[in-house]
């Protein structure tokens, strides 16, 4: 008589499989938890792997791009085990957790172990929270498989208060995002301004000191207007007297004309007299 034993290998390949008919009768994340002893990160990471599947907040797999968003099992995969794992679905709660675990001998390549609560600070307070939104997916998978009409009218009520509360503080994250980004935009804007403001108090000083005269700069204190000379009053005389002997009419005050100088400045040097008149 031959026996054909299993290879760890297969068994881990079968309760795969058994984990996945799970997910696709409705099964939540944390009830094939429950169900299959793997740990919910490596049942996650097991949906991950699979083409089209997602799992929606209660922790259902589905698939979007299918009709009523119904995961399809891999063609690998037993089909007799759907029916199974529908059966699992609708046994009551205590007849589920009393059933056999389906643990891996070996574990699975994607079946990670979960961290203790010690593994890290701060991490019991998120299995904490883990666990709490897991028994509240397993309330509601319970009481939609309630038939009694008060349950599945609390049912209502409850998914409506999950729902409300849910757009609630989406609104405030939104609200709260908004208010950051408009008290950014203010003080850069805020910045902006002020540098600016120094920008333009520097080209205002500037333009100021390009705007002086430097001869306003440089002016002695006075009136700036040489006063001639006594030497220079009896040449401008002499040049008046020798123009009116001449017939040349000249200004009695002022400025007397160059060439009117330069015709007695040649007369002079003509005569040789040494600065008389001819």
């Amino acid at each position: 008589m031959t026996t054909t034993a299993t290879t760890p290998a297969a068994q881990a390949h079968a309760q795969t499989d058994r984990v996945l008919a799970l997910l696709a009768a409705g099964h939540t994340v944390t009830q094939t938890a429950d169900v299959s002893g793997w740990p919910e990160r490596s049942i996650r990471k097991l949906v991950e792997n699979q083409s089209g599947w997602l799992i929606d907040p209660e922790g259902r797999a589905y698939d979007p791009g299918r009709t009523g968003y119904t995961v399809q099992l891999p063609a690998d995969v037993d089909p007799s085990l759907l029916a199974w794992a529908k059966g699992m679905l609708r046994e009551p709660t205590a007849v589920r957790a009393e059933a056999k675990p389906l643990r891996p001998a070996a574990p699975a390549p994607s079946a990670a172990p979960l961290a203790t609560p010690t593994a890290a600070p701060g991490g019991g307070a998120q299995q904490t929270r883990g666990r709490q939104i897991g028994a509240l997916e397993e309330l509601l998978a319970d009481a939609k498989a309630c038939d009694d009409k008060r349950v599945q009218a609390a049912l209502l009520k409850a998914r409506t208060a999950l729902d409300g509360l849910r757009e609630r503080l989406t609104a405030v994250k939104e609200r709260h995002v908004a208010e950051q980004a408009r008290a950014q935009a203010k003080a850069a804007a805020r910045a902006e301004v002020e540098r600016l403001e120094q920008e333009l108090a520097d080209a205002r000083a500037r333009a100021k000191q390009l705007t002086r005269s430097p001869a306003k700069q440089a002016a002695p204190t006075g009136t700036g207007k040489p006063k001639p000379s006594g030497a220079d009053k009896a040449r401008n005389a002499a040049i008046r007297a020798w123009a009116a002997e001449q017939g040349i009419q000249v200004a009695p005050l002022g400025r007397l004309p160059v060439s009117v100088a330069a015709q007695y400045d040649a007369a002079v040097a003509a005569a040789g007299t040494g600065g008389a008149a001819p």
